[in-house]
């Protein structure tokens, strides 16, 4: 079930290249357990994440994709996070694999990676630690018509100890847009775990997107500037213009632990959908 996705793609959905109608899939993110508790403990994701399983159930969707963060606790070799702990990392994936499997076998599950699954500054060695735990950090597959792109956006966020593999993977997004173009797409999606941007395509490090906050249950507070949840904006531009050259008609995101949606004149859709685990508050009218 875990190792699916693999050779760059996810078995079991490549044969639905054409478009048979609307349908429904579900869109989760930020399960990470061990959020709320500062990895104390992570029942409370648990329970969320067992109410997410029971939706799913009665939804009955084409595929469910949870956008990333996946757990809380940091990967090894981490060099933002020298003291994470591993055993802690190995019981949350092990919990977050024991839940999911709720979901009816008839529903595929696929996962994607975010920061807190490779690292805000990931390298060859935590990424292949995500892929040991659960297949491919990016990949493509069919579903009804429609070609859906996964993304490893902690290598745009920041390349630093990774640039072969930044390098690689945006070659990759390139030709997987124009070939999804090429074959007829009806339409292409891309699901990450950043978004590309929150409120405007140019913003940058200096536009006012205001404070981020968020209370653990011990009252510690966290507050981060919104900035750190979009994509910057020299590795943001050139993506953007593929997706506008191609015409990717919407892309799905997580990480921001509230809900936001854009629309651009040109049709182009980002929705960012909020946490199973630690929700923060939704700005209004979101």
């Amino acid at each position: 079930m875990w190792q699916k996705a693999n050779a760059r793609t996810f078995k079991g959905l490549e044969s639905e290249t054409k478009w048979q109608g609307p349908f429904l899939f579900a869109q989760l993110a930020d399960t990470q357990l061990g959020m709320v508790d500062a990895n104390a403990k992570w029942d409370v994701e648990m329970a969320s994440c067992k109410k997410a399983v029971e939706a799913l159930n009665k939804l009955k969707p084409k595929f469910a994709i949870v956008c990333g963060d996946l757990v809380d606790m940091w990967p090894s070799n981490d060099p933002e996070h020298p003291d994470a702990d591993a055993t802690k990392r190995v019981q949350q994936v092990a919990d977050f694999k024991e839940v999911m499997k709720g979901i009816s076998e008839d529903i595929p599950l696929v996962c994607l990676c975010g920061n807190h699954d490779v690292g805000n500054r990931p390298n060859a060695v935590t990424i292949e630690e995500y892929k040991r735990e659960f297949g491919d950090d990016y990949f493509a597959f069919w579903a009804g018509g429609c070609r859906c792109l996964v993304v490893n956006t902690s290598l745009y966020n920041d390349p630093a100890d990774a640039a072969k593999e930044y390098a690689e993977q945006h070659e990759w997004l390139l030709m997987q847009l124009a070939a999804a173009e090429a074959q007829g797409a009806t339409h292409t999606l891309v699901f990450s775990h950043h978004p590309w941007f929150l409120q405007d395509p140019e913003e940058d490090a200096n536009s006012d997107l205001g404070m981020w906050e968020f209370t653990t249950a011990s009252g510690y507070v966290v507050k981060l500037k919104n900035q750190y949840f979009h994509i910057p904006r020299e590795r943001r531009r050139p993506v953007i213009e593929a997706f506008r050259k191609h015409k990717v008609r919407a892309a799905f995101a997580g990480h921001w632990h509230q809900c936001g949606e854009v629309r651009l004149p040109d049709g182009f859709e980002q929705i960012v959908t909020g946490a199973v685990g630690a929700q923060s508050d939704t700005a209004p009218g979101a």
